[in-house]
């Protein structure tokens, strides 16, 4: 037999509410501020960053011209059938 809280630790109600500014302060822990777009990064990292994007851009509007030549090759109905279920990724 054990000597101790046992089932009487887990059985005491726990009723406790926060009030309105308590959680107003949780509600803004962890929100950015308006400062934080101002701030500069690194040139390095900014030139990396920008080159990760114009190579997705650029992936992206090659996708995006096969597309339109796929569409303008078929029928408007062949069209729908081949495009039902995907998404315009």
């Amino acid at each position: 037999m054990h000597r101790g809280l046992d089932k009487y630790y887990y059985s005491i109600a726990i009723s406790y509410r926060k009030n309105e500014f308590e959680q107003k302060m949780l509600a803004n822990l962890h929100k950015s501020s308006w400062a934080n777009s101002l701030k500069l990064l690194d040139f390095t990292d900014q030139h990396e960053k920008n080159l990760q994007t114009l190579k997705e851009f650029s992936k992206l509007t090659e996708q995006y011209n096969k597309w339109i030549k796929d569409e303008t090759k078929m029928t408007s109905e062949e069209f729908v059938v081949k495009s039902v279920g995907k998404l315009n990724a």
